[in-house]
């Protein structure tokens, strides 16, 4: 048990959502939620993959698609996302960061990685123990002025 958290905090290994419908729900692990009731936040462990393409890429001379380390995501282009109501991320890592970089002969980029999120999620108990909490994720972008 993690000494750290709060003992007002209720831990679940429960499937709680699918992030992406372009994947069968069996490809995600079980995540571990943590709600805490009194700074009313949530933690999620979330496997976030991000897919774009980049017309610049020279890609003719592979046919097949190119794993590379992880690592060579700085050499890229990256979209500017991040998620709303976010108090906290930490990205998630044991030996090594567990995360994929692979480019298509197509020029799409994906981009996989895990990552721990604390959001904000204001919470009412009226009906507790009956009750029913709703806690949106939401992952923005920043608007590119100018074009």
């Amino acid at each position: 048990m993690d000494t750290s958290w709060s003992p007002l905090c209720l831990v679940t290994p429960e499937r709680v959502l699918l992030l992406s419908d372009d994947f069968p729900e069996e490809s995600f692990p079980p995540l571990t939620v943590r709600v805490c009731v009194v700074p009313q936040e949530i933690m999620l462990e979330v496997r976030l993959s991000h897919s774009w393409y980049d017309t610049r890429l020279q890609t003719e001379m592979f046919n097949e698609t190119l794993e590379l380390v992880p690592e060579a995501i700085v050499d890229f282009w990256t979209p500017d996302s991040y998620f709303h109501h976010a108090k906290d991320t930490k990205n998630v890592k044991l030996i090594k960061e567990p995360a994929s970089l692979r480019i298509t002969p197509n020029k799409l980029i994906k981009y996989t990685m895990m990552t721990m999120v604390t959001i904000g999620c204001p919470m009412s108990y009226h009906f507790y123990p009956m009750d029913h909490q709703t806690c949106r994720l939401e992952l923005q972008s920043c608007e590119l002025k100018g074009r």
